[in-house]
């Protein structure tokens, strides 16, 4: 019988978000923190959806992946897209499949435009989105599994043996009736979930440019050409693929299009990874929600690892 980590006093469940510009050393972190607590991961970066696209990523390795698995990682083929929307219906999905392992979900990534849409929500009737099906995106979630787990949460008595009950009942969760519709986390945040959110961000702009700069030519000595260039030769992707418009990806498609020099390509893709890191820290700096801000030196990782520590201990697991 399952045991779910809610808390003591206001009957909720956690949920964490891990936030962080490029090359501020959040993936190395999740693996830390998985040592240490309760937790499964959820990828929040846009990129890692991707196959056969790891070092122009910095996607953990197979090795890693095995001893650390990520929801929402290797689940596109490049020549596939993949919408904010899609990474709002797959986080919903991978949060409860995550609770039924009695572990707390909890996100890793730097694509701020896609956290921030699944903390605010979607309008599902927007013209975007107009073709959205409620139904699919429940019916993607294994319906007797969720059964369970709402029968065991809700203290109403839900008839689990129906399934339009079943569907209403987690549209309420999840979709804002309020002249439209959304899907996200913003309505049920205060009803099912405490969300924490923890950012860890390096100011330091000469530090991090060297970082950038030294992780780009690592790529280079791990195969990235290679790896590129194996995209390249399939036939079938091309500047107009979300995939290839990756950082990286991008620049050295220009160098085997023979658009740019080999030199271009290493200054325009260390150049524009920078300019990355300036968004990124934009998007922090007006970051409305409420959060914790962690420096990446060690010292301030402790702290960090000393604040989960006391939010883990709000909920019924020991660590």
């Amino acid at each position: 019988m399952n045991k779910f980590i809610i808390n003591k006093k206001f009957n909720k469940i956690p949920i964490l978000f891990i936030i962080g510009h490029t090359a501020s050393g959040k993936t190395k972190l999740s693996f830390k923190l998985s040592n240490l607590f309760p937790i499964k991961l959820i990828n929040s970066d846009s990129t890692l959806i991707f196959r056969d696209m790891n070092i122009g990523t910095s996607k953990p390795n197979k090795e890693e992946l095995i001893k650390y698995p990520y929801k929402i990682i290797d689940i596109r083929d490049p020549i596939q897209k993949y919408s904010v929307l899609d990474f709002c219906r797959d986080s919903i999905t991978s949060i409860y499949e995550i609770l039924l392992c009695n572990k707390i979900p909890t996100f890793v990534g730097g694509s701020m435009f896609y956290i921030k849409t699944l903390l605010n929500g979607i309008n599902l009737y927007s013209n975007l989105f107009i073709n959205f099906n409620i139904k699919k995106s429940i019916n993607d979630i294994n319906i007797y599994k969720i059964k369970n787990l709402y029968f065991k949460l809700n203290k109403n008595n839900l008839n689990i043996n129906n399934n339009k009950i079943i569907y209403k009942y987690i549209e309420n969760y999840f979709l804002i009736k309020n002249n439209s519709k959304f899907i996200g986390l913003n309505n049920i945040s205060n009803k099912l979930f405490d969300i924490y959110q923890i950012i860890i961000i390096n100011e330091d702009k000469t530090n991090i440019n060297k970082k950038i700069k030294f992780r780009f030519y690592k790529m280079i000595d791990d195969g990235f050409e290679n790896e590129v260039l194996n995209l390249f030769n399939r036939g079938d992707l091309d500047y107009n693929k979300q995939s290839i418009k990756s950082i990286g990806y991008k620049q050295m498609w220009d160098y085997f299009s023979n658009k740019i020099s080999y030199k271009d390509m290493i200054n325009n893709s260390i150049k524009s990874t920078i300019n990355l890191y300036k968004k990124q820290i934009n998007w922090i700096n007006n970051w409305k929600f409420k959060f914790k801000k962690f420096n990446t030196d060690n010292n301030s990782i402790n702290k960090l690892i000393h604040h989960i520590k006391n939010i883990i201990k709000n909920y019924n697991y020991n660590i």
